[in-house]
């Protein structure tokens, strides 16, 4: 894809911005506000950040599949980005476009959700989690900024990562309930708190040299989190 090819070039300080617009504008016939578009999409799944024009899912896939050999961060963090827009969309009852692109989002959340490290919290670290979660946003924003990213390592009768409780309760604040994969609402909620059940794992196992970031950990809906370890889709039988 041409504006993809452009698009790199800009985000890899080759090409000015300007000249990559009217490169699609006069060269490809691309309308203005199509080459902002596609130009801006590609800058907003690289940082994350949630865009308001929309391209079509073909070309989203051509980016996410770009972004593929970069690594599981770099994916998520576009995913991240891709379900921000999708949910602008649905304050705008786009629901046909919306529609596609969640096909999308969850297509690649399942890829994503297949590497990712299937981890419980050990110990008392669902306790330091809650008590995260009660904490103001302001204080777990120091302590993830000042945090050491790889995890020490607690032996007890056998061996477990001292995971970050403020990344988890990070990542479980992020997905506000529903599951970053299939973007349904958490299946229950906890008996003690009515709190939603997800399960947060690491996309880059810590085991394989990951770190104990927000960026690089995911909330998952039960079901999601088995099948994407244990299981294949089953087919929908025929009556």
């Amino acid at each position: 894809m041409i504006a993809l090819g452009l698009a790199k070039q800009c985000e890899r300080g080759e090409l000015s911005r300007q000249s990559a617009y009217a490169q699609l504008i006069e060269q490809h016939g691309f309308a203005g506000h199509t080459a902002n578009a596609y130009l801006n999409c590609y800058k907003h799944l690289r940082n994350g950040t949630p865009m308001k024009a929309t391209v079509s899912a073909a070309a989203i896939r051509l980016m996410l599949d770009d972004l593929l050999p970069l690594g599981p961060e770099a994916l998520l963090t576009a995913l991240q980005a891709l379900m921000g827009h999708i949910q602008y969309l649905e304050g705008l009852n786009s629901i046909s476009v919306e529609r596609g692109l969640r096909a999308v989002h969850q297509k690649y959340m399942g890829q994503l959700a297949g590497i990712a490290e299937l981890e419980s919290l050990p110990g008392d670290l669902e306790r330091r989690v809650q008590a995260s979660i009660t904490d103001s946003p302001s204080a777990r924003a120091k302590r993830l900024a000042e945090a050491v990213q790889r995890p020490g390592v607690i032996y007890r009768v056998v061996r477990e990562y001292d995971r970050n409780p403020d990344v988890v309760a990070e990542v479980l604040l992020r997905a506000n309930g529903h599951c970053e994969r299939c973007s349904r609402p958490a299946p229950f909620v906890r008996r003690r708190d009515s709190t939603p059940y997800l399960e947060v794992h690491h996309v880059q196992q810590l085991a394989h040299g990951g770190d104990d970031t927000v960026a690089n950990a995911i909330a998952l809906c039960p079901n999601c989190h088995r099948e994407s370890h244990f299981g294949n889709v089953m087919p929908v039988s025929k009556r």
